[in-house]
């Protein structure tokens, strides 16, 4: 009370600064006033800088004292700051620390005051410093988190709250060098590192790694408003391994060895693995063990596979292998594999796949064969097919027959001869295999185009081919190239064709598609392959067939028939170079003079009144084209007297000039006959039109006109007027 009396009086002196008086003097001295400032919170050090100014220099030493009011709640104890500072004769001003001495020693969570202010002679000052703190309050949800039982700072492992602050999380494994924190709420806003020790040690919020000096089992707590930390080593890292395997092998032969840790590997660790032969059944080299299994380096497991070759086994025989798993000297497990040799059932696609690529090599293979048909046997050679595919089984199959049906148990080798998937050696025992009979498969009707396209599916199978004509002479034996079109395919045959197919004609074919080599390929065995023969024909071949009035039946490749003359819409007269016939088509065939017909004709023939006639003709697979005018039949010339071959004349053009006519020719008939001579004789003319005019006896005339019989003798017929081209009357 005394001081805020004298405080009050001096104020109104000193108004709102605070006035030290000197020593009374004669003159009146000008009070001193002192001010305070200094900082508004503690620093991170837990320090506040503050000092006492003074609005001019001193004259002398003047002592300051400061003092913690009574507003303040912080513990004077706790707070390191001098309680007297002195301002220096001639200096203005003095400065100071205030300081918290023990953080730890504040209740958590509690907001704290000081209040300083300083005295000088009695007078307190009007400003003062006023500091606030609060140490959080760090109770929550805490755990550890870092390279803890194999994890890689990706695990938090909770700390279970207990007593007087503390959380703690048992059974933790690390290793010598692995580090951790403490983290608050899953988030590292509040966390705890520092040096770590073992037992109990200080932790800093926001500090560096803890790390642990040896490998070991541990309990870790934390006491984070006391900042403490507790790491204490309750074990040792024991780690255990498993050995395990699949009880039995799978369809490739193969199983898979495992062992399982229940810790991370730290580094690749070996274990040895080693075939137990008194247990195993196994033939002695039927199976690969590998001498080792890795578990590598931050891995928990490591695999191996144990291999059967299956050549030694016998299909349907038991079978078993027992492994033995060690780390160093320890065992680790035993695992024992159980297989049972199968009997595969096989397709003859999957015996083609078995080809090897190498010719003549062979592959061998042991199943079961199901409803394998016999297709074509030839000798050593026997053609087999299933749904699936088809195969030749060569010297093997004695005395099976086209039809035969084979299933069941079969061993043999699977060779490439040459590109051909053929089946040799095959044995069997009677009592394993099941003979029948069934239907063969009819040969594929097929284009060569066709068989070109899906040749790796038809190998062993059989083609129809139809309407094929050889490239060159048929052979007796061998190769060459058949064609259909501009679509070829090389052809082998074993048997003497040559007396079979003549030159240049069609013919079908049932083959065999054998590849060579690189080579598609089809063959025959035998002359009843070859079907229907469409020989290469002339004229002369038709004319010949002609020989009643019975229709007589014709097919062949023709090079070109040539339209000589058409008579009205009906009449078409064809021609080449061995002869000419007359084509009878009722509204017409469509053609015109100058036609070339070539390829492929069928047809009928017949002597219509001694005369020979097509009345039908197919030319549905022939060519018609108009020929070149150099290549057409030229008329025939001559005398008279040379005309004596009626069957190589009959239809053909005839022309003649300056002949003379033996009667004069009427104009009233539509068709009359009369004869020509020349100096060498004569022959009928019948004229099949009304002339224009009457032409005396002994005209000369100069036509084109067409041979034809007339009571089995020669004649020549005239069918239009302009056919006469040229006259000379008599004199």
């Amino acid at each position: 009370m005394k001081r805020l009396i004298k405080y009050l009086l001096t104020l109104g002196v000193a108004a709102l600064s605070f006035a030290a008086c000197q020593e009374p003097e004669e003159q009146i001295q000008v009070p001193v006033n002192y001010t305070l400032i200094g900082d508004t919170a503690f620093n991170k050090d837990l320090k506040a800088n503050f000092k006492v100014v003074a609005d001019k220099a001193l004259e002398q030493d003047v002592t300051v004292n400061i003092i913690l009011e009574e507003g303040s709640n912080f513990p004077e104890s706790n707070l390191d700051y001098p309680k007297t500072i002195q301002i220096a004769a001639g200096a203005k001003e003095v400065s100071a620390t205030v300081a918290i001495k023990d953080r730890l020693a504040l209740e958590a969570g509690v907001d704290y005051l000081v209040s300083l202010a300083a005295e000088v002679n009695g007078v307190v000052s009007v400003q003062k410093i006023v500091l606030k703190y609060s140490r959080k309050n760090l109770n929550g949800k805490w755990s550890a988190i870092g390279t803890l039982s194999g994890t890689n700072w990706d695990k938090d492992f909770v700390l279970t709250e207990g007593k007087d602050g503390w959380y703690s999380v048992e059974g933790v494994e690390a290793y010598a060098g692995e580090e951790f924190k403490f983290r608050k709420d899953g988030g590292w806003d509040d966390n705890f590192g520092g040096v770590a020790a073992e037992g109990e040690f200080s932790v800093v919020l926001g500090g560096d790694n803890l790390k642990f000096e040896k490998d070991g089992v541990y309990t870790l707590a934390l006491n984070p408003n006391a900042e403490k930390g507790k790491i204490v080593r309750t074990a040792d890292i024991v780690v255990k391994y498993a050995f395990t395997a699949p009880e039995k092998f799978d369809d490739n032969f193969k199983a898979a060895l495992k062992v399982t840790s229940d810790h991370i590997a730290r580094e690749d660790i070996t274990i040895n693995l080693a075939l137990d032969t008194e247990k195993t059944t196994f033939p002695e080299n039927s199976l690969t063990v590998p001498a080792t299994l890795t578990i590598a380096k931050g891995a928990s497991e490591g695999t191996a596979e144990i291999v059967i070759n299956p050549d030694s086994l016998t299909p349907g025989a038991e079978y078993s292998a027992v492994v033995n798993a060690t780390l160093g000297n320890d065992a680790i497990g035993t695992a024992t594999l159980g297989f049972t040799m199968p009997i595969k059932v096989y397709t003859l696609a999957e015996l083609v796949a078995l080809m090897p690529e190498t010719n003549k090599e062979k592959a061998e293979f042991k199943g079961i064969l199901n409803d394998i048909v016999v297709t074509y046997v030839s000798g050593s050679n026997i053609f087999l097919e299933d749904a699936t595919a088809a195969m030749l089984l060569f010297k093997s199959g004695t005395g099976l027959q086209p039809g035969v049906t084979l299933s069941g148990y079969f061993e043999g080798k699977v060779q490439n001869f040459n590109g051909l998937p053929e089946i040799s050696d095959l044995s069997y025992n009677q009592a394993d295999i099941t003979i029948g009979q069934a239907e063969v498969p009819a040969p594929a009707e097929m284009t060569i185009a066709e068989v070109n396209a899906n040749f790796d599916k038809l190998i062993s199978k059989r083609v129809k081919l139809t309407n094929v004509y050889a490239g060159g002479d048929i052979q007796k034996k061998g190769e060459y190239s058949i064609y259909q079109g501009e679509d070829n395919i090389v052809f082998y045959t074993n048997v003497d064709l040559e007396s079979i197919i003549p030159k240049g004609s069609l013919f079908d074919v049932t083959a065999i598609v054998t590849p060579y080599k690189e080579k598609k390929q089809v063959k025959i065995f035998e002359e009843a392959a070859i079907g229907q023969v469409i020989p290469h024909m002339t004229m002369s071949d038709i004319l010949a067939l002609c020989t009643s009035e019975s229709n007589a039946k014709f097919a062949g490749i023709f090079d070109g028939l040539y339209v000589n003359y058409i008579l009205g819409t009906d009449h078409n007269y064809l021609e080449d170079a061995s002869g000419a016939i007359r084509y009878y088509k009722s509204g017409g065939a469509g053609l015109k003079v100058g036609n070339k017909i070539s390829g492929l004709l069928t047809g009928t023939c017949r002597l219509d009144g001694g005369r020979p006639t097509i009345n039908w003709l197919d030319f549905t697979y022939a060519t018609v084209t108009d020929a070149p005018a150099e290549e057409l039949p030229k008329p025939v010339t001559g005398t008279l007297a040379s005309f004596t071959d009626l069957a190589g004349l009959i239809y053909r053009r005839v022309h003649l000039e300056n002949v003379v006519l033996n009667d004069t020719t009427p104009t009233d008939k539509n068709s009359f006959k009369t004869t020509i001579s020349d100096d060498t004789g004569s022959i009928q003319l019948h004229v099949r039109f009304k002339p224009s005019q009457a032409l005396p006896k002994g005209t000369k005339i100069t036509f084109t006109g067409t041979f034809d019989v007339d009571n089995g003798k020669l004649e020549i017929r005239l069918f239009k007027q302009n056919e006469i081209t040229g006259m000379t009357l008599p004199q």
